[in-house]
């Protein structure tokens, strides 16, 4: 056990030195959530970053998923449903990918009424596929990627809840302050690069392994 906790804090101090966009946004999340709070997490490459670079802390979070680590359906409903129902101290909070978040945008209707935080990680379509053998297809990007151009500030709009688009790590610390103080749900759009995300954790997964 003491081996294990040694290795966690070191994986864990890598993943502070070698960040990915997605880990310094997990990071101050988790930082800035009030205690109490609950934190929802998608599947595929969200509840992946959420295990690797979550760390370790008091903070008593309620962390909540469907069905492990894969699944695209019903993303945002279980998360504005959890935010409907909840009676904790804090607030509710959501990590969600790009494709989730299309696959269920009519979750979004519930929206409106609720107080929730979305987090989407954009990286372009389905970016935990580039991790898997069928990266070197010729059909990956059409078959397995499949990005999807929309425009999510305008989805934001239609159903009535505030947007904020970042494109750095550094940006998001401010991002999240002020949809903090806004009331109703917002939603912080964090666009990632999916070749830089994937050269990222090939670099911290190198580093743990190697060490």
């Amino acid at each position: 056990l003491d081996s294990f906790r040694r290795e966690e804090m070191r994986a864990a101090q890598l993943a502070r030195e070698l960040p990915t966009i997605e880990a310094a946004v997990i990071q101050h999340c988790i930082s800035r959530l009030p205690d109490g709070s609950a934190l929802f997490s998608s599947n595929s490459m969200c509840i992946r970053d959420l295990d690797s670079f979550s760390g370790s802390g008091s903070k008593a979070l309620h962390l909540v998923a469907n069905r492990g680590a894969s699944g695209i359906d019903g993303n945002l409903s279980t998360l504005l449903g959890l935010a409907a129902g909840y009676q904790g101290p804090g607030i509710v909070a959501g990590l969600i990918g790009d494709l989730a978040f299309i696959h269920d945008m009519n979750g979004l209707l519930a929206a409106r009424d609720q107080n929730a935080l979305i987090v989407l990680f954009n990286n372009g379509g389905g970016n935990i596929f580039s991790y898997l053998p069928q990266a070197g297809l010729a059909e990956f990007e059409r078959g397995w990627l499949t990005p999807t151009p929309i425009d999510f500030a305008k989805v934001a709009a239609i159903h009535g809840i505030g947007h904020r688009r970042i494109t750095s790590a550094e940006q998001f610390p401010a991002a999240m302050n002020d949809a903090l103080q806004r009331t109703g749900s917002n939603l912080i759009e964090v666009a990632i690069d999916g070749r830089e995300s994937l050269a990222a954790h090939q670099r911290y997964w190198d580093r743990v392994s190697a060490e």
